[in-house]
Formats: C-alpha cells, sequence, structure tokens
C-alpha cells in the first residue's frame, strides 16, 4: 500500500474521534473523574498519568493518536479545565466551514508563492547556473511543492484533494 493511502486510511480510522476534540477532552475528564482523580494542588503528579491511563482505555492500540493527544498543547489543559468547571454539559459544535475556507484559501494563496519562487528560482538557475539548471529540471528539483512523479505525496496534490473533498 502507498504511504499515501495508509495515511489515508489511518486518518479515515480515527477522523470520527477527533471530529470536535473538545468531546474527547471532556470524555476523558469523566473518566479521569470515574477514576476518583479531582483537581488539587498537586495536578500535575495524579492527573497527567490518570489521563493517559483513560486515553489508552479509551482508545487501545492507538499509540500515535494518544501521543500526539498527550502532546497537543491544548489536549491537557482542556481536559483540566473539564475536570475543574464540571464535565456535565457537552460542548457545543463550532460551525467552523468559515474558517476552513479561510484556510484552504490561504493554503492556495501559498501554492500560488510556491509557484512564483519556482519560476524565480528556475529563470535565475538558467540564467547563471545553466548546467545545474538541466539537472535541477531533470529531477524536478525546482517544482516546489510539487512532483513529475504521481506516486509522490506533495503538498499540491494534498491541497488537491483538500479541495476536492470540501468543495465538491
Amino acid at each position: 500500500m502507498h504511504p499515501r493511502d495508509e495515511m489515508r486510511k489511518l486518518i479515515e480510522s480515527v477522523e470520527p474521534l477527533f471530529l470536535n476534540e473538545a468531546n474527547t477532552a471532556m470524555e476523558i475528564a469523566k473518566a479521569v473523574d470515574q477514576m476518583g482523580i479531582a483537581i488539587g494542588n498537586d495536578e500535575q503528579s495524579e492527573i497527567i498519568p490518570a489521563i493517559h491511563q483513560a486515553l489508552l482505555q479509551k482508545f487501545p492500540g492507538e499509540k500515535n493518536m494518544i501521543r500526539g493527544l498527550m502532546n497537543d498543547p491544548d489536549f491537557i489543559p482542556d481536559v483540566m479545565g473539564y475536570m475543574r468547571h464540571g464535565v456535565a454539559e457537552e460542548p457545543v459544535a463550532e460551525d467552523n466551514s468559515g474558517e476552513v475556507a479561510e484556510a484552504l484559501q490561504e493554503l492556495q494563496d501559498i501554492q500560488e508563492q510556491l509557484h512564483d519562487l519556482s519560476n524565480h528560482a528556475q529563470s535565475i538557475m538558467k540564467q547563471y547556473f545553466p548546467e545545474d539548471y538541466q539537472q535541477a529540471m531533470a529531477y524536478g528539483a525546482l517544482d516546489f511543492g510539487g512532483s513529475q512523479n504521481p506516486y509522490d505525496t506533495t503538498f499540491t496534490k494534498i491541497l488537491d484533494d483538500l479541495l476536492s473533498e470540501n468543495f465538491n
């Protein structure tokens, strides 16, 4: 299986779990609360291992995902916030479609900048370093964000997929 297909399969398998990270944080806060661990003066010594244990129980076999959550600078504070302020209320789902559209537009702008920089680098190389230019062109070294190889995972291909997923 191609690495890009493996990544897509992994994302599809965990995507439902993280459609709303606030829900995950709240569920983990409930699990830690059920362990009998509460926020106190010495929060770090008991809370963080308890959060890790709750994640292991909720997502068995998903070590990379758990590691990602534990390293996410917002996740542990979110869990602790739910523990401090109670976990009875469900978070309100946010409509972030406008933010997604803005992010996609920003990525398209970056892609255009990469294309412009690629053209600029090509013209400099062609004028001042013609032999190296030929080699760079032969290997696609100046195709910033793209590739001639259809099996390469590139920024351009990822952006194309994102655009087709969000606007088709």
